[in-house]
Formats: C-alpha cells, sequence, structure tokens
C-alpha cells in the first residue's frame, strides 16, 4: 500500500463516520422530541408562569435540554409576556419558558 491509497482509505472511512454520526445524532434529536412532546401537558392558547412572569404560549418547541446540562428531552414554550391582569403587555415582549421551570 503506498502512502496516497492509506490517506485515500483514512478520508474514506472519514467520510463513512461522518455519515453514521450524523444519522445518530438526528435520530437522536428525533427521539428526544417525540419523548418530550408525549409528556407535553400545555396547549397553544395555555398560560403559563416561571419564577419571572406568565406568557401566553403560542409555539411549543421540544429537543434536548442543554442549558441544565442533563441533555433530558424537555419541551420549552414561546409566547407573549401577559400582565398581571392577563392582557398582553403593550410592548409586545416575547419570552421562552422551560418545561422544567413552570410554577
Amino acid at each position: 500500500m503506498t502512502y496516497e491509497e492509506y490517506e485515500r482509505q483514512v478520508n474514506e472511512t472519514k467520510h463513512e463516520f461522518d455519515k453514521i454520526e450524523q444519522k445518530y445524532w438526528k435520530r437522536l434529536r428525533q427521539l428526544a422530541y417525540d419523548y418530550a412532546m408525549s409528556n407535553n401537558t400545555v396547549n397553544i392558547g395555555d398560560h403559563i408562569t416561571d419564577h419571572v412572569g406568565t406568557i401566553e404560549v403560542d409555539k411549543i418547541n421540544a429537543g434536548l435540554n442543554q442549558w441544565s446540562g442533563t441533555n433530558n428531552p424537555i419541551c420549552w414554550y414561546e409566547g407573549w409576556v401577559l400582565t398581571k391582569q392577563g392582557h398582553r403587555r403593550k410592548d409586545k415582549k416575547r419570552y421562552i419558558i422551560f418545561q422544567d421551570d413552570i410554577i
């Protein structure tokens, strides 16, 4: 085997590994999404509260919780910040609440 053949085979192996790794991460994200959504109790239009404030949910996302360091699958909710009276704020501020933080 020449050095050129060696380099070619190493590159082919790296390429095959990259394909496998991409497939792994895609499948892992899908499993996390499916698990988190199956344990979701919040619907679009619901009002939810955390330690900062309350939002009206208009978008639900799910995946691995990279922010807590646990990598557990969770949902996070996006929506309009509400006043204490339950109305949207005039400045139309948006906020995200994580499933783990709901009070």
